[in-house]
């Protein structure tokens, strides 16, 4: 049992007062000399009994009387673990058109839905956003979700991977992750090429598992692409549709690769996913390694990859710079200026082939502004369960979930009973 105001409780040494009065009225016995007692009745030994039993009864109720106003002024409460706990479902905008979605929802009260997105409205509060298709900061949002009244929160998503950047978040919360098969594929143009009379559109492949390029190419002859009379953009038709791309002529992207032998695997997997990339996007990309710098002209290359512990010299291009970071979820980060990147992980055949290093190498190369912003918005993988899942804190800071119950109604009951019989009892007995 908690108080929550335990400074009343002094007030129970005022039981000591009706103590004091009772033992303070008691009177000594004297004996009083008559000449007969022929005609004094006889007195009762059970009365004379039943006499004392009632005052120290009405002593009782006065005790309890003081003590029953004490414990109400002091505001008691039971202190219970929650047997039902309460749940939220937070739900990405995007998915609410589904139908397997809404099917899970409306067993679900609508008071326990809110959407994933900052500050986490009500769905019938933030309807214009139910459109989007943008996946959201998973891992911003659920640093944020501590402000939520609940003891358990399912979050419903997509789960993609261009959702979860910077650092997995820790929480005290229990979260559960249910990341919904939106059946989402797409192949959209991204970069269109020139190369004489011949153009090289480059698509960008992705769906739950993959993330890959497809080139092809077309002439005018084709009637599906259409280039403007300033010659610096194309319009394509493509399932219907005409998309309008910059058009950029082809050259050859040089790359200088300058590593120190404890890097020699990742120089190795680089060279090869440059060269994988310069036959998919049917680019001519020239691969150069070296141990150090002596007589190389560093204005004749596009990208540098810094695979040394040295400080990295200046250069004016694209560069690539170690730089470990076990919490970062791609093999590859933007730096915070333009055209700086840095690889995170150690590469080897697996996570090369898994995290799909060809693609996320490929922000380094000259592509158009356009493919820029769209490649990772056209990113349609997710992200494996096990991986979603947060760190949890030490369970010693995580605080089990109590209910304070007010116990002051039942408090207010005994003492209503028990005045009226104290009074009654009071007058009877003239105490």
């Amino acid at each position: 049992m908690v108080f929550l105001n335990p400074l009343f409780l002094w007030a129970l040494l005022g039981i000591s007062i009706p103590i004091a009065i009772h033992f303070w009225s008691k009177k000594k016995v004297r004996t009083i000399k008559i000449g007969s007692t022929q005609f004094l009745k006889e007195l009762n030994p059970k009365q004379t009994s039943s006499i004392r039993l009632n005052q120290w009864f009405l002593l009782l109720l006065r005790v309890m009387i003081l003590g029953l106003i004490t414990l109400i002024l002091a505001m008691p409460r039971l202190e219970l673990l929650k047997t039902e706990r309460s749940i939220t479902y937070l739900v990405e905008p995007s998915l609410l058109t589904l139908e397997k979605v809404q099917t899970l929802l409306d067993t679900v009260a609508d008071d326990q839905i809110r959407l994933l997105q900052s500050d986490f409205p009500l769905t019938d509060e933030s309807e214009e956003n139910s459109q989007s298709t943008l996946a959201p900061n998973y891992w911003q949002l659920t640093q944020e979700m501590k402000n939520l009244q609940a003891d358990s929160i399912i979050i419903v998503s997509k789960g993609l991977v261009q959702g979860f950047k910077g650092r997995r978040p820790s929480v005290n919360l229990p979260l559960h992750w249910l990341v919904i098969d939106s059946a989402t594929s797409t192949l959209t143009p991204v970069r269109v090429i020139q190369d004489k009379e011949q153009f090289i559109i480059t698509s960008l492949k992705s769906d739950q598992s993959i993330l890959q390029y497809k080139t092809e190419k077309s002439t005018l002859n084709d009637n599906i692409i259409n280039v403007d009379n300033k010659l610096d953009s194309v319009e394509l038709k493509y399932n219907n549709e005409t998309i309008k791309l910059s058009l950029t002529q082809q050259k050859t992207s040089r790359i200088l690769i300058l590593s120190e032998p404890q890097f020699e695997a990742e120089e190795i997997y680089i060279s090869a996913a440059f060269n994988a990339l310069s036959k998919y996007l049917d680019q001519d990309i020239q691969v150069s390694n070296a141990r150090d710098l002596e007589e190389i002209d560093m204005s004749s290359f596009d990208v540098l990859v810094w695979l040394k512990q040295e400080a990295m010299i200046p250069f004016n291009g694209k560069k690539l710079q170690w730089q470990a970071d076990e919490l970062a979820i791609n093999l590859i980060e933007a730096g915070s200026k333009p055209g700086h990147f840095f690889l995170t992980h150690h590469l080897d055949a697996e996570n090369s082939v898994d995290m799909n290093l060809p693609v996320q190498l490929s922000s380094l190369l000259d592509f158009s502004h356009q493919s820029k912003e769209n490649l990772e918005f056209l990113d349609m993988r997710t992200m494996d369960l096990q991986e979603i899942q947060v760190n949890m804190n030490s369970p010693k800071t995580i605080e089990k979930p109590k209910q304070l119950k007010d116990i002051s109604v039942w408090l207010w009951t005994v003492l209503l009973l028990i005045i009226p019989v104290e009074r009654i009892l009071s007058k009877y007995k003239k105490q």
